[in-house]
């Protein structure tokens, strides 16, 4: 059970990950280092100032500590949460070279992997040891407690689906990893603050915070009855039935303003063999790129991301010598793709090739 959970935010990520192909510069470990610093450092360090906070709060007010839980569950703990789970990207943006070549698709990316850690920490932290408490059912488990039960999937279950959660109430329809898609938007709002740094986007990614924390506090709002609190979430309880688009319209934007930030290709940038001879660009990446998995996947990919990164910089007027690194990169992989070539088999036979699919069934039959 405990696999499922930690392998239900690690897909989500991934998913994210290969969507964010087109614009992104950082590599996929770097994206999981993001996600190991939500479980091991956001969540312990959120964990302890509102531990912190709530001792004082009731030793202030005079009230129960499990009183001030309860309520801060829904006021003030959302909003230290998500500005919790974005330090880090703040942190590392902090730093010029970061903040020169990386991409908004990349500040969506490193916030929805720190945001999924630190979901993954609340599960281990609350559900780790309940073990005894999980019956198997169809696609996972239940964790059968006093009155109520929660869902862990199978596998299965989170192989085929979107944004898998880890823990899930059983009152909840759609089921998503809720922490990485407040993250991914929390991403966002950072990338328009340091990238951008126009006053419309500061006010946006203000927007965006208030927007997503708001969210996280209407959602931690079901258990409080019908209160006049809850009658104010019932305006952002719709946002529940949107939340699964929430990280492709934040990868969305993203790739609309590094269009802006990346710039467009031009005569003088280094192509790879299969480009130059491909019928279309895209079409020359793909085939590269897929023509001897895995292998010729990651040359291919770790070329296109410098790439990336070099016209960002060229763009920003940087005076780094990278078009020299880019030919010999660009060079090193068309000779890697070719060695492959020869000494590997193809991913499919040729024969399975959409032309040779074509030509086939143009072919008369033959008795």
């Amino acid at each position: 059970m405990v696999i499922a959970l930690v392998v239900a935010h690690l897909w989500g990520v991934l998913q994210l990950i290969v969507l964010a192909s087109f614009a992104r510069t950082v590599r996929v470990r770097t994206v999981y280092a993001a996600m190991a610093a939500g479980l091991y450092l956001c969540a312990p360090v959120t964990a302890a100032l509102q531990v912190a906070l709530t001792k004082i709060i009731a030793s202030s007010m005079g009230m129960l500590v499990p009183e001030v839980v309860r309520i801060a569950g829904y006021t003030l703990d959302p909003f230290i949460e998500e500005l919790a789970k974005v330090l880090p990207l703040s942190l590392l943006l902090m730093v010029p070279v970061l903040r020169r070549q990386w991409s908004f698709t990349d500040c969506v990316l490193i916030g929805a992997a720190t945001g999924a850690g630190f979901g993954l920490a609340e599960d281990l932290y609350r559900f780790g040891g309940s073990a005894d408490h999980a019956q198997s059912i169809a696609g996972g488990w239940a964790l059968v407690f006093s009155g109520d039960y929660l869902l862990v999937p199978g596998i299965g279950r989170i192989a085929t689906s979107w944004l898998p959660h880890g823990v899930a109430g059983s009152h909840d329809a759609a089921r998503l990893n809720e922490h990485l898609i407040w993250s991914a938007v929390a991403g966002l709002a950072v990338g328009l603050t340091v990238l951008a740094r126009t006053t419309a986007a500061r006010l946006t990614a203000l927007g965006l915070v208030v927007g997503i924390s708001l969210d996280h506090a209407a959602r931690n709002m079901s258990g409080i009855g019908d209160s006049w609190l809850a009658y104010l979430a019932w305006p952002l309880r719709a946002l529940s039935h949107v939340r699964a688009l929430m990280p492709l319209v934040a990868l969305g934007a993203a790739w609309w303003l590094d269009r802006q930030r990346q710039g467009t290709r031009d005569a003088f940038e280094p192509l790879l063999e299969a480009e130059r001879s491909g019928s279309s660009h895209v079409r020359g990446i793909l085939g590269a790129a897929f023509s001897r998995l895995p292998w010729s996947l990651i040359a291919v990919d770790r070329f296109v991301r410098m790439r990336r990164a070099a016209r960002t910089l060229h763009l920003a007027a940087q005076t780094v010598p990278l078009n020299a690194m880019l030919v010999s990169e660009r060079d090193r992989v068309d000779h890697e793709l070719a060695t492959w070539r020869t000494l590997m088999p193809a991913v499919w036979p040729p024969a399975w090739s959409s032309t040779a699919l074509r030509a086939s069934l143009r072919r008369p039959s033959v008795v």
